[in-house]
């Protein structure tokens, strides 16, 4: 994929705090989170049709890779969620009482500065600046697991 960064990180201590209101029904602890971020041909600092495309797009990306990601740690026999970017809510899983905010959880991990645009908060991507679009992936496989499945099976085919 081109314009794509991802990193592994240990869970933000969000994550930790709220794991069972995000994920009632995971089971375990979250060892591993994956931060993927797609750049977009347009900055998303304004609402238009032409940003509201390209989220759209760059939504579906994410939810292709994010759920391929997660089967192949699954057939590993590691549990693995992906979140929505535009509902903050979990792909397998059954819904908590809180949403992920995975704007907030770049910001943590990051350390990437936010844009308030209208009450919505942007990346401010060092180079890409807010033509950024942010998904995450918690799993309990360790970080070292994850990052070698993500390199196996899905970088050398970008």
């Amino acid at each position: 994929m081109i314009g794509l960064q991802y990193s592994i990180h240990r869970p933000s201590p969000y994550i930790d705090r709220h794991r069972d209101d995000l994920l009632p029904d995971w089971q375990g602890s979250v060892s591993s989170l994956m931060v993927i971020l797609q750049t977009c041909p347009v900055p998303l600092d304004e609402i238009t049709p032409a940003t509201e495309l390209q989220k759209r797009r760059l939504r579906r990306r994410s939810l292709t890779f994010l759920k391929a990601i997660a089967g192949c740690l699954q057939k590993a026999g590691y549990g693995a969620e992906g979140f929505d970017p535009r509902t903050g809510k979990p792909f397998y899983s059954r819904s908590g009482s809180l949403t992920l905010d995975d704007v907030a959880v770049v910001q943590a991990v990051l350390g990437y500065p936010l844009v308030n645009q209208g009450g919505c908060h942007l990346i401010q991507h060092p180079v890409w600046g807010c033509e950024v679009f942010p998904s995450v992936l918690v799993s309990d496989a360790p970080p070292e697991v994850l990052s070698a499945i993500v390199q196996a099976h899905f970088l050398q085919n970008s």
